[in-house]
């Protein structure tokens, strides 16, 4: 796990903001209206950075049509969402695909903190 700059550490899943798959679409038309850009693509998940300890048991068992959802990355390729998938294609050496938001990590956590319909995944 690499952590962003200026992080003192992993970030936990309680600490980041959530967006539920349905609301995505409507995300990505927010940020565009705060000028910042998206970019999408496949990339080596070896040239992306994650934040956040892995369940392996979890990633392991991700069914192939879950792997193929793209991951959100930010401008200096940390995941934002996606660890999980991230970290499988890692062991089966396959390239991810990714949506990008144009935006340093935590500069693009904090617009997506401003959107609406984001929210904090609660403990179980």
């Amino acid at each position: 796990i690499i952590t962003p700059a200026g992080d003192d550490g992993a970030i936990s899943r309680l600490s980041m903001p959530q967006v539920d798959a349905v609301d995505l679409p409507e995300l990505f038309v927010f940020l565009g209206t705060l000028g910042i850009g998206l970019a999408a693509g496949l990339k080596h998940p070896r040239e992306v950075k994650a934040h956040q300890a892995i369940n392996v048991e979890r990633a392991m068992a991700i069914p192939p049509k879950v792997l193929a959802f793209p991951i959100l990355l930010s401008s200096d390729d940390y995941v934002i969402d996606g660890d999980h998938r991230w970290y499988r294609h890692c062991v089966d050496g396959t390239d991810l695909p990714f949506i990008r938001i144009e935006a340093p990590f935590l500069e693009a956590l904090k617009h997506i903190f401003a959107f609406p319909k984001t929210y904090k995944e609660k403990e179980a």
